[in-house]
Order: C-alpha cells, then structure tokens, then sequence
C-alpha cells in the first residue's frame, strides 16, 4: 500500500481520480453556452446600433453639404440682386435690370436654379449658369424695394427650407448742393 502512495506521488500525471480535477480553475461547458448565447443575442443589437448611427451621421452630412451650397448661392444672389431694380416674375422666374442695363433671370428647371443674362440691345437670354441643385422648391417673391426668397433643398437623405428677403438699390438719390 506504501508503494501506491508513493507512486501516485512522485506522478501526478497519472492520478486520474475526480479529486485532482475539483481543484483546477476554468469555464464548464454550460458556462462557454451561456456566454456564446448572450453574445448572440447582443450582436443584432449592436449592428442595428451602428447602423442607426450611420444613417445620422450620413443625413447630419447630406444636411451640412446642402447648407454650404445654399450659402454660396444666395452669397452670389444678394451681390446681383443688391445692384438690381425692376424685380418682377416671368413664369415662376425672376427678373430684374443691373445698372449696366443686362436683365437677369434666375429660373428653376429640372432640379435646379439657372442664372441667365439678356444684354441691353438683344432679343434673347444667352448663357448659363447653374447655381444651385437639388432644387425641389424655389418661390421669387418680388416687390418694389427687393425679392422674397423661398428655397426647398432636397437629397436622397437631407432636406433643407430656407426663406430670406434681399433688399435691391434703393433709389433715394441725395440732395445736391
């Protein structure tokens, strides 16, 4: 008996009883399928997050890129049309006369806003110049002093609505001496 003690003690390697292994530390298999299942369930969760967050991370984009075009549109739209006078509408157009005597015209067609010039001595409007896209709505509101702007933007993830009012020359000339 003294032999078998001594030869499962020198070894251990070979000591296959229940008790060596109630000390060893590790996952039971009914652990690892616990954790693999609740990591199953989370992940549809988290994909969803993301993607969520993508779409408003794309719109907060679209919305940026839209409000940058507007902004350099009605930049070169308050330069012309703060020069202009005689501001009427044509067919949902604008138009209106610098002091060079070229009549402007900025009309809306196929999703966009279309600048185009008629010379004082000619028939027709020559040129173009596309100024703003992803139109799907522009009003030119025109009165004796100025014009009422109202523009829709609109992309595949972003709309936009912005309303201003442009003031023209004024003709108030001043007392001579």
């Amino acid at each position: 008996m003294e032999k078998t003690i001594r030869s499962s003690q020198e070894n251990p390697s070979t000591n296959t009883s229940v008790y060596s292994f109630k000390n060893e530390r590790g996952f039971t298999y009914i652990e690892l399928t616990i954790a693999l299942s609740i990591l199953l369930l989370l992940f549809p969760a988290l994909f969803l997050c993301a993607q969520t967050w993508e779409q408003e991370i794309r719109k907060l984009l679209e919305k940026d890129r839209l409000l940058m075009e507007y902004r350099a549109f009605l930049s070169y739209v308050q330069n012309e049309v703060k020069q202009g006078a005689h501001f009427r509408t044509e067919n949902g157009a604008l138009l209106f006369e610098l002091p060079s005597g070229e009549t402007i015209r900025y009309e809306q067609k196929n999703r966009q806003v279309i600048r185009r010039v008629k010379k004082a001595n000619e028939k027709h409007f020559k040129g173009t110049m596309i100024l703003l896209q992803h139109v799907y709505l522009i009003l030119f509101i025109p009165d004796k002093s100025g014009v009422l702007l109202d523009v829709g933007l609109q992309s595949w993830s972003a709309d936009l609505e912005m309303k201003i009012y442009i003031h023209g020359r004024s003709r108030v000339s001043g007392a001579r001496n």
